[in-house]
């Protein structure tokens, strides 16, 4: 009776310590899990980083691209605005978590087709998920609509050979009707 219950005994320590042993091992892979190497999201190569890193590094990149210039064409002139001007961001945690996701997420086949092809030196390349502030865009542009849009011009008549030819005018165009900013 006793050799059952030591045994017994013995049996849920181990049970307990193998229990503990997995819940740390696990604890400890998911911080310490990387993203594939080969994986870019956008311009910003994020392989072998982890999930902090990889949203700094995206970040970074997107701090970056702040001060850039734009040029925005219309049918008679143009307007320059920087990304700051549009409002421009990027959801760097979704990106991440994508990241994170390829060759861990999905059905076992895709999963080893697709780890399979990043040792191979295949590049995989993800959304970076920059998004505009529509309305600062559509006020700057509705700020220099004049510079943006077409004159009207009037219907008229020109002399050829002793001969009066109707020339047609042409409707105005820009400013609130052309970019739809008028109500918003």
């Amino acid at each position: 009776m006793k050799k059952i219950t030591k045994l017994g005994m013995a049996a849920a320590v181990l049970f307990c310590v193998v229990g503990l042993g997995s819940h740390t091992q696990a604890a400890m892979a998911a911080e310490e899990t990387t993203i594939e190497n080969g994986i870019s999201i956008g311009n910003v190569n994020v392989g072998g980083m982890t999930e902090n890193q990889a949203i700094s590094a995206v970040e970074e990149y997107v701090d970056g691209l702040m001060d850039t210039t734009f040029t925005l064409k219309g049918e008679t002139g143009s307007i320059q605005m920087t990304a700051e001007d549009m409002g421009v961001t990027a959801d760097a945690d979704t990106a991440v978590q994508e990241a994170l996701a390829v060759g861990h997420a999905g059905s076992l086949i895709n999963r080893y087709k697709t780890l399979q092809d990043l040792k191979k030196k295949k590049k995989l390349v993800l959304d970076m998920h920059l998004s505009v502030n529509k309305q600062a865009t559509a006020e700057k542009i509705y700020d220099s609509a004049d510079d943006l849009a077409v004159g009207a011009v009037d219907n008229g008549l020109k002399r050829v050979n002793g001969k009066f030819e109707f020339v047609k005018g042409k409707r105005r165009r820009g400013g609130c009707r052309k970019f739809r900013v008028c109500n918003q």
